[in-house]
């Protein structure tokens, strides 16, 4: 089935302090990805932790240091990361940043 999405209608939500979440797609039962958008403060912190879904991610703008099964990396604007589903993972965040996730499955937990 073929979707087209605009982020109209979907607002942020905060759900750490200085991080905001869209869900842009995956909110249909029948689909595979879920496409979710974040807009974080520089400061803040995603604490480690860890979820069955697969995640691939993409720093559009701003700096974060990663933690990624225990290795450390500093990344930037145009790069990004892939989280085998089971891995812990976290990041504190240099700059404000926006970064574009997909998790296959959907999170369910994001609904």
């Amino acid at each position: 089935m073929t979707h087209y999405f605009n982020e109209l209608g979907v607002e942020p939500k905060e759900i750490l302090p200085g991080v905001f979440q869209q869900v842009l797609s995956g909110r249909d039962r029948d689909e595979k990805m879920m496409l979710v958008r974040y807009y974080i403060k520089a400061g803040a912190v995603f604490p480690q932790h860890s979820h069955p879904h697969e995640q691939h991610g993409f720093l559009v703008e701003g700096e974060a240091e990663f933690e990624i099964g225990g290795v450390k990396k500093i990344i930037g604007a145009d790069e990004g990361y892939t989280i085998p589903g089971g891995v812990e993972h976290g990041a504190v965040f240099r700059k404000d940043s926006i970064i574009l996730d997909v998790f296959s499955p959907p999170r369910e937990d994001f609904l």
